[in-house]
């Protein structure tokens, strides 16, 4: 697995812009990592029969679409797929997408070695997707 690569907010934005512009959407929201909490930036792509969230872990470029939820608020996320999206962000360098498989299968610390080992003692994540995008402190 490649070394984890901090993302920052500009080139994730720059991605959801593509992206959404790709495949028929529009950039409707978007919510910075600014604080300790979430590790993750998130953007809402609008369609005009849904709307997806797009989640970028600020700790190693990894990105995960969920369903649109509150990031202030909520604290689970339902992963999902859209091959169109993923395959747009494919193509940008220093970004690994994760399928909802991929998010939903038991975490492997050896493929994401920066993830810290008392963290996941203490928060017990139940799957990559939660061990990767959260609201740890």
């Amino acid at each position: 697995m490649a070394q984890a690569v901090p993302a920052g907010v500009s080139e994730f934005k720059s991605l959801v812009h593509e992206a959404a512009r790709r495949t028929g959407g529009r950039l409707s929201a978007f919510t910075p990592a600014e604080d300790v909490t979430p590790n993750f930036h998130q953007a809402l792509i609008t369609y005009r029969d849904r709307t997806v969230a797009m989640l970028c872990s600020r700790d190693d470029g990894s990105v995960v679409l969920t369903e649109p939820f509150d990031v202030r608020a909520d604290w689970s996320l339902a992963f999902v797929d859209e091959p169109e999206l993923a395959a747009v962000v494919r193509r940008f360098a220093g970004f690994t997408v994760l399928s909802k498989d991929d998010a939903e299968r038991p975490f492997s610390h050896p493929d994401h070695p920066h993830v810290s080992v008392r963290d996941l003692a203490y928060w017990k994540p139940e799957n990559t997707g939660q061990a990767l995008f959260h609201w740890w402190d």
